[in-house]
């Protein structure tokens, strides 16, 4: 497979919602490779034009959250997608269509764009004098151990996308693990060794950022009035004076790289590992007025209406301010993203049924994306990874390796907290536990791109109605630029 290695000028990010103010650290509107990296800034600059290329369209501002991954984990009433859009073809597994065609070229291309850059900047942060930086070796760690993190992250989700699952993997290769910018040729690799290669870089993240967000000074970035909603704009003596440092939710911090890792891990079959993972992220604490607060929580009732997004519990996301716009798009004429009914039609008492919102008549969307939720912070939010899939990884394990009853303890805890306290759930089997998991998951994790990949990892159905093709084609075009 041939590589172009092409460094893609990164400019600045402005107009951006409040809440990605962190972004703005810089005068210039665009810098070259030339530069780029003679300061810390050039290195704040290039880490920041990666987060803006991931929240593209092609990319997590549509297609891997609330687009093309939610029509294929079938979460749309299919009939009421337009016939002869990319996405009706998709939900018949119609992967040949030149249409789909299209938009996989599109996702490919500029998620390799995005790796490409993480490649430079890890190739130039790995030798950097940590001088260059105002905050010295802690901010050296911060870039470097994000751009390691997100190298792994990209990979994942393209092999979640376009390779089988762990489960039923062969030897054969799918996609290429880039490691080095400006390689002209990448060999693509085994679903294992590429597993292998995103844990390590994950592992190897999450060091360099324990020396940013895990120090006791600064575990309290991970509150959500810190971590998603910058101090609402307060001076803070708790909030650090430069704004590179504030809104860690909009960055893959320390816990979001643990929360990734143990989603790796249990993609990949380690339950051990990714149960150990995941019971960190929800242990996580901080200190605030000598009393010790949860890092991430689940959203009280209450707030619901202007915190659709539910972010509380969101470890990390990314940002893009016409979300809301394109998505409002979707839901005009007579075709739209309209809602399964089995999301929907829940128990009485969840309060996840109020994230919904009647359109023509008697369709449903998700307020997560809508343009009226009333949402002030976090309206800009593309979630991506969330704490009751923590719950949900050490449930699993904890069902599966014998401890059935506290399995299903932890799943009905993510139901309480969710509003249905009547009763625990009667599963008798592994086939009962699945079931149950994936309709939770399907009610938590909707417009965010996740079931797709969670019924390709256990190997089961998405529907009676048609097979699932769960490999996607890597597309016909595969020069990267």
């Amino acid at each position: 497979m041939r590589i172009v290695g092409k460094f893609i000028m990164i400019g600045l990010l402005l107009g951006l919602a409040a809440c990605s103010d962190w972004l703005n650290v810089s005068p210039d509107d665009q810098v070259n490779e030339e530069t780029l990296f003679t300061d810390g800034d050039g290195y704040r600059n290039a880490l920041n034009g990666i987060y803006k290329d991931l929240a593209d369209f092609a990319l997590y501002g549509r297609e891997l959250t609330w687009g093309m991954n939610e029509v294929l984990g079938q979460t749309y009433h299919l009939n009421y997608i337009p016939s002869d859009h990319a996405y009706y073809y998709m939900a018949w597994s119609m992967y040949d269509n030149d249409k789909v065609e299209a938009i996989l070229s599109s996702l490919w291309e500029q998620a390799y764009n995005a790796i490409a850059n993480c490649n430079n900047l890890i190739s130039h942060i790995a030798h950097a004098d940590a001088t260059l930086f105002s905050g010295k070796d802690m901010e050296l760690n911060m870039i470097y151990g994000e751009a390691l993190a997100l190298r792994a992250f990209i990979h994942l989700d393209l092999l979640r996308l376009f390779a089988p699952a762990p489960v039923v993997a062969d030897q054969k290769k799918y996609i290429p693990y880039m490691e080095d910018y400006g390689t002209l040729f990448g060999d693509r690799e085994s679903v294992k060794d590429c597993m292998n290669k995103i844990i390590r870089d994950l592992k190897q993240a999450k060091k360099l950022l324990s020396e940013v967000d895990i120090i006791p000074e600064n575990r309290i970035w991970s509150k959500t009035y810190y971590r998603i909603e910058g101090g609402r704009g307060v001076v803070d003596d708790n909030l650090p004076r430069d704004i590179f440092y504030m809104y860690r939710g909009y960055r893959m911090n320390y816990w979001a790289t643990t929360a990734i890792l143990a989603r790796a891990y249990m993609y990949d079959g380690q339950q051990a590992l990714a149960r150990e993972q995941a019971q960190e992220v929800i242990e996580a604490t901080y200190e605030e007025n000598g009393r010790t607060y949860n890092c991430f929580s689940f959203t009280s009732p209450g707030d619901y209406g202007v915190n659709p997004k539910l972010y509380d519990g969101v470890i990390c996301g990314f940002s893009k301010s016409k979300v809301a716009e394109e998505y409002a798009n979707w839901q005009k004429g007579t075709g739209g993203l309209y809602l399964c009914s089995y999301l929907t039609g829940m128990d009485a008492e969840d309060w996840r049924k109020d994230l919904f919102r009647t359109v023509n008549w008697f369709y449903s969307i998700s307020v997560k994306y809508d343009e009226d939720n009333g949402d002030t912070y976090g309206s800009d939010l593309l979630p991506v990874i969330r704490l009751s899939e923590m719950y949900y990884i050490v449930s699993e394990y904890l069902y599966k390796n014998g401890d059935t009853e506290g399995g299903v303890q932890k799943l009905d805890e993510v139901r309480m907290e969710r509003g249905i306290a009547g009763g625990k759930l009667d599963i008798r089997s592994v086939d009962d536990f699945e079931k149950a998991l994936l309709a939770d998951m399907r009610k938590d994790f909707y417009g965010e791109g996740q079931v797709f990949y969670q019924f390709k990892r256990l190997n089961r159905e998405l529907s009676s109605n048609n097979k699932t093709e769960f490999v996607l084609p890597i597309p016909k075009i595969e020069l990267i630029y």
